[in-house]
């Protein structure tokens, strides 16, 4: 069926075709949509010869006159603005075979892309399972968990492989270090976990949100005390609700400058804050007020006036 044809019916009509045909997401095309994708799946009358003879003219790079007709030989509609490349792409999915390595597009309401993607033959690359590297990282998941992942150097992986031989357990320690400087002895609270070396991750629930939290790896040797192998970075869980401060902060643009809690207190000597760009003089700083100092006392002028009528 030609597309002359099909432009000559109604929307509901070619969705009823496309139904019928198996066209993927048909019933949220156009009516210009439907008609491109009813005329392709009759491409499969055109003769094998004349296939033929089109893959051999595009394999010759042909200008984008030549292209425009090819397409109206194949019932393709196209826009008079279709790039060459855009024309091409079209016309190799149409008479494309597993041979020819052209990826296969589904069908979908958005613009054809625009690029022919050729179909990839290598194989699937595993991620090593070690990087021979000590490291243990933690990465807040929530408010109440952390999660922990690790690996070991060889060194530290045979040892721990002698851990296991003389059943001597492997240890993951997590302090609570909130607002402390810490030194190995002074956190608030830890908490000890029996790992597995091999499994290489261990998720732990924590006590508070937004706390800080940190963990090391280590085992308790002949004399009862803790010996760490490595220490992981700082983790800090975030909150478990919304800020209470309702303190107002602005900022002047001009100057880079941030500065908070704005009144009439302030306006002649304001506490600012620099972010590290200019400050503000004397005179500059006058200036940038002004506006503040006059809409404040506009404000307890009216508020004056109110109360003497009262």
């Amino acid at each position: 069926m030609s597309s002359k044809e099909l432009e000559n019916k109604s929307v509901e009509e070619l969705k009823e075709m496309a139904k019928k045909v198996k066209v993927k997401g048909y019933y949220k095309m156009r009516k210009s949509e439907l008609v491109e994708a009813l005329s392709e799946e009759w491409t499969g009358s055109v003769d094998e010869e004349t296939r033929v003879s089109i893959l051999a003219e595009i394999e010759k790079d042909p200008k984008i006159y030549e292209l425009r007709n090819m397409a109206k030989r194949l019932g393709i509609t196209f826009q008079r603005n279709a790039r060459k490349e855009e024309l091409k792409e079209r016309i190799l999915r149409l008479l494309a075979r597993p041979k020819l390595e052209i990826k296969r597009y589904e069908r979908s309401s958005g613009p054809a892309p625009e690029k022919i993607v050729p179909v990839s033959t290598s194989s699937t690359v595993d991620l090593p399972t070690t990087y021979d590297k000590d490291t243990l990282q933690g990465l807040p998941v929530n408010p109440s968990w952390l999660s922990f992942y690790w690996d070991f150097s060889k060194q530290t992986d045979g040892l721990v492989d002698r851990f296991a031989r003389e059943n001597r357990p492997l240890l993951l320690r997590v302090y609570d270090v909130t607002f402390l400087i810490f030194n190995g002895s002074n956190a608030h609270r830890t908490w000890e976990y029996r790992i597995n070396g091999k499994e290489k991750k261990y998720y732990v629930q924590v006590a508070l949100p937004a706390a800080s939290y940190l963990a090391e790896i280590g085992y308790y040797n002949d004399t009862g005390v803790f010996v760490p192998l490595l220490r992981s970075n700082l983790v800090n869980t975030p909150a478990a609700s919304l800020s209470n401060r309702q303190e107002e902060r602005w900022i002047d643009l001009r100057k880079h400058l941030r500065f908070s809690q704005t009144h009439i207190s302030l306006a002649s000597r304001p506490n600012l804050l620099p972010t590290g760009l200019s400050s503000l003089t004397t005179e500059e700083l006058r200036g940038s007020f002004s506006s503040i100092l006059f809409s404040s006392r506009e404000v307890q002028k009216r508020t004056s006036d109110d109360r003497s009528k009262e």
